[in-house]
């Protein structure tokens, strides 16, 4: 399983649709995950309207 598929079942729903995954740190026993916004603007927003 590659790792994309293994975080749907980790991340909540949809959010790597508009994050993308940068670097997974490894913190003790926790792990960090590191997401850069895609900067994706759905078709329904009017760029006008839109501020990140």
């Amino acid at each position: 399983m590659k790792t994309q598929e293994l975080l749907q079942y980790l991340l909540p729903k949809d959010l790597l649709d508009y994050f993308e995954l940068t670097e997974v740190k490894e913190q003790g026993r926790k792990l960090l995950f590191c997401l850069d916004e895609k900067y994706h603007i759905p078709e329904s927003f009017k760029s006008s309207d839109y501020e990140a």
